[in-house]
C-alpha cells in the first residue's frame, strides 16, 4: 500500500506583510525613540504641577474669613477646581485635563530625548568621529604563519 504525496500550495495572507511596530520602528531613528524613563519623567512633571498648585493655596483669604476662595489645580490650564465654601461645586474640567496631559507627555518626551543625547554623548562634535572608520591592520608585520602561507600559495 503506497501513500500518495499531494502537494498543495498554502496561501498565507500575512506572510509577506510586516507588523506595524516594525514599520514605525524603521521610520524613526534610534536617537528619537523614547525609553522607559519617559514614565518616570511624566510622573515627576505631574506631581510637580500638583505641588506647585497646592503651594498657591489662598491661605490669606481663608485666614481673613473669606471662604468663597477656590483651589485651582493645573498648569497651564486649570483642570481641577475645588471650592472651599460649597464642596459640591468642585469639578474636573476634562478638556483642560486632556490638553494638560498631552502637554506634559510632549514635555516628558523632549526631556527623555535630551537625556538620551546627553547620556550617550551624541553631540555635534561626536558625529564627525562616528563617521570616521578605523583602519584595521594598517602597519602589521607579517608573522611566520603568513610567510609560510604565502610560500605555499605561490
Amino acid at each position: 500500500m503506497a501513500i500518495e504525496k499531494t502537494s498543495q500550495k498554502v496561501d498565507y495572507e500575512s506572510a509577506d506583510k510586516e507588523p506595524l511596530s516594525k514599520t514605525i520602528g524603521e521610520v524613526f531613528p534610534m536617537e528619537l525613540r523614547s525609553t522607559k524613563k519617559i514614565n518616570t519623567i511624566f510622573i515627576i512633571i505631574f506631581i510637580g504641577v500638583l505641588v506647585i498648585s497646592a503651594m498657591q493655596f489662598p491661605l490669606s483669604d481663608v485666614m481673613n474669613g473669606q471662604f468663597d476662595a477656590a483651589i485651582k489645580i493645573g498648569f497651564p490650564m486649570h483642570f481641577l477646581k475645588l471650592s472651599l465654601l460649597v464642596p459640591s461645586d468642585s469639578h474636573i474640567l476634562f478638556t483642560n485635563l486632556i490638553l494638560d496631559l498631552l502637554i506634559y507627555l510632549a514635555l516628558a518626551y523632549l526631556i527623555d530625548i535630551a537625556l538620551n543625547f546627553v547620556m550617550n554623548g551624541l553631540s555635534l562634535s561626536n558625529t564627525s568621529k562616528l563617521n570616521q572608520k578605523p583602519v584595521v591592520f594598517d602597519n602589521q608585520t607579517p608573522t611566520v604563519a603568513d610567510k609560510i602561507t604565502e610560500k605555499i600559495l605561490k
